[in-house]
């Protein structure tokens, strides 16, 4: 059956790769047409880079898609609008355009978690300009544009103050990770992200909000590795954070050398404790004596990498500070 091909771009400033010399890389969807491609633009590395996606749909009605593309070609745009295209004809565009919107999205978070990357919850925005979609009826040659609803706006958002390092993206655990059609950067780490992103202006809300990522974090762990335990942690509330870390996850990983308390990771759980404190002082009082947020928000970010090493994420150990992989992640003891 005849095909068409989709084409979407985005100007990506201030995403840039984590190790010189490198200035491409592309990923493809072993089960479907999707592929990503991401450039280096020129210049220095924090300018930033270009990325496209593409899929395919089969649509036997190629004599339609040529007509609009000759229009194009011809300068002719008033034959060349949206609602001149068949029901049809826009429901494979529609759904090509979204393919590409939501994968590209879903490589880039599951990037930026594996790498740790810094940047904001939501990685789609709304900007000024929309990237468009474009069409071709060949395997190569060159795209054209293809006529757009209006008010559509969709691209990857460009804010990010640490480079991907190109090389995660090409490795097999990345290849398992997008392999896991439920898998996704968790929300626990979302939650971080957005603690993270108000720090500066609103510390006591990064302060609760980091505190509940723990939380969720937790929860949404405990429901993966206990069958039957999804209910009753989704309707009970919260026991206190420090004691499930300290008690009950290395009875459920069975894995009681990586948690053993004994100088620095004395000093962790303590951390931890007051974090606990602090979170409550604000919640129930509205003030807390001394807010070490920054250390907070670092011991939140370690114990959800935790977290993901004991669902098996080997990976996750790259992510630790250095002082909390001394403390928690000995070399002869796996997840």
């Amino acid at each position: 059956m005849p095909a068409v091909y989709f084409l979407k771009q985005w100007e990506l400033p201030e995403y840039y790769f984590g190790r010189v010399g490198v200035t491409e890389l592309s990923f493809a969807d072993p089960d479907s047409a999707f592929s990503l491609k991401i450039r280096q633009k020129p210049g220095s590395p924090m300018m930033g880079f270009s990325m496209s996606g593409k899929t395919q749909r089969d649509f036997p009605e190629v004599d339609e898609i040529g007509k609009f593309i000759d229009a194009f070609e011809r300068g002719d745009f008033d034959a060349y609008c949206w609602h001149d295209l068949s029901e049809g004809l826009r429901q494979i565009c529609e759904e090509a355009d979204d393919e590409i919107r939501t994968k590209a999205m879903r490589v880039i978070s599951l990037w930026r978690w594996r790498d740790k990357a810094a940047g904001p919850v939501e990685i789609i925005d709304k900007p000024s300009v929309s990237p468009e979609l474009y069409w071709r009826l060949e395997t190569s040659g060159k795209y054209q544009g293809v006529p757009r609803p209006e008010g559509i706006f969709a691209c990857i958002d460009r804010n990010a103050s640490r480079g991907f390092d190109p090389r995660t993206i090409e490795t097999e655990a990345f290849n398992k990770l997008w392999a896991e059609a439920k898998c996704g950067e968790p929300l626990g780490h979302q939650m971080l992200r957005e603690a993270l992103q108000i720090s500066h202006h609103s510390p006591n809300a990064a302060l609760l909000i980091s505190y509940s990522a723990l939380e969720v974090g937790l929860k949404q762990h405990l429901s993966t590795q206990i069958p039957g335990a999804e209910w009753i942690l989704k309707e009970a509330p919260t026991p206190p954070v420090p004691k499930i870390f300290k008690h009950y996850l290395p009875e459920v990983h069975g894995c009681q050398g990586v948690f053993k308390i004994a100088g620095e990771r004395l000093r962790l759980w303590k951390t931890l404790e007051e974090f606990t404190k602090a979170r409550n002082a604000l919640a129930h009082r509205g003030t807390t004596d001394e807010v070490k947020l920054v250390i907070y928000l670092q011991l939140t970010q370690n114990l959800l990498y935790l977290l993901d090493w004991l669902a098996g994420h080997t990976w996750a150990e790259d992510n630790f500070s250095p002082e909390f992989r001394n403390a928690f992640c000995p070399k002869n003891s796996p997840p």
